[in-house]
């Protein structure tokens, strides 16, 4: 029989397993977890896989004290016991904490999945309609190697215990230091940038061949309307328009230009309280 000894727990009412390139917004975080009772078994992160299993993957991962009670509770002894065997071949810690979990009758909550971004850069993070106003808890990666510090600096402002600033996912464009969307124009566009991420393959991005200038580009992304498209990427030397139903900070790429739908982004912030 596997003898484990039980070290008695901290006594916390959270338990937050996180990343070494994840920073958490403490403000966001405390306003999500004020939503929840620890004394209930809660289990809440960003999911990823299938019908085969779902997990929480990239950035944080949250148990409640009464999850981390029932994962460590005498008659849990032979489930913990059999992961802890696992864990020495198995790849992905997430999935293996996943499995443990439900065993011990405890699932992955997916409805809070929009407040986690899975990176793998904070750039990259798609600000899409349904999640504009929402909290964001962690950031997964910040900026990359040789980019300038400032969103770093302003990020790690926003996620200190004495900040009261809680951030949202439409924060982000403004973190970086993109300008004011309330002083942009309709149709304006910026050179140089990506704001759609033409180059992930995402199936929901819609590509238009033929298209001459910024603007015929801008005028397809309009004609969908607000809610299909939220930024538009125009590639000169293909002469080809990308469209999106979000936007993204994205990277300084030459030959592109790149804009939002201005209006239905006032629109969208102008809900947020």
């Amino acid at each position: 029989m596997v003898q484990i000894a039980y070290a008695k727990m901290p006594g916390r009412k959270w338990y937050i397993f996180i990343d070494d390139d994840t920073m958490l917004v403490q403000p966001s975080l405390r306003l999500l977890l004020g939503n929840f009772n620890p004394s209930r078994p809660v289990y809440i992160g960003r999911p990823v896989g299938d019908y085969k299993g779902r997990f929480p993957y990239g950035g944080a991962t949250i148990l409640s004290a009464e999850a981390m009670r029932r994962l460590h509770a005498p008659d849990a002894a032979s489930i913990l016991a059999a992961a802890r065997l696992r864990s020495l071949s198995e790849f992905w810690g997430e999935k293996l904490l996943a499995d443990t979990m439900q065993q011990l009758g405890v699932y992955l909550d997916e409805g809070f999945a929009h407040h986690f971004d899975t990176g793998p850069q904070a750039r990259d993070a798609r600000v899409a309609q349904d999640r504009f106003c929402a909290p964001l808890v962690s950031f997964r990666g910040l900026s990359r190697t040789g980019e300038e510090e400032a969103p770093n600096l302003d990020i790690a402002r926003l996620s200190s215990s004495s900040s009261s600033d809680v951030v949202r996912w439409c924060d982000i464009w403004h973190i970086f230091g993109l300008p004011t969307v309330s002083t942009m124009s309709p149709g304006q566009s910026m050179q140089g940038r990506d704001h759609v991420g033409i180059g992930t393959g995402a199936p929901d991005i819609k590509s238009f061949q033929r298209v001459k200038s910024a603007q015929a580009c801008w005028e397809r992304c309009r004609r969908q309307g607000g809610r299909r498209c939220l930024a538009w990427t125009w590639y000169e030397a293909a002469a080809m328009c990308y469209t999106a139903p979000w936007f993204i900070v994205g990277d300084s790429i030459d030959g592109l230009q790149s804009g939002l739908h201005v209006e239905r982004i006032q629109e969208l912030r102008s809900r947020c309280q």
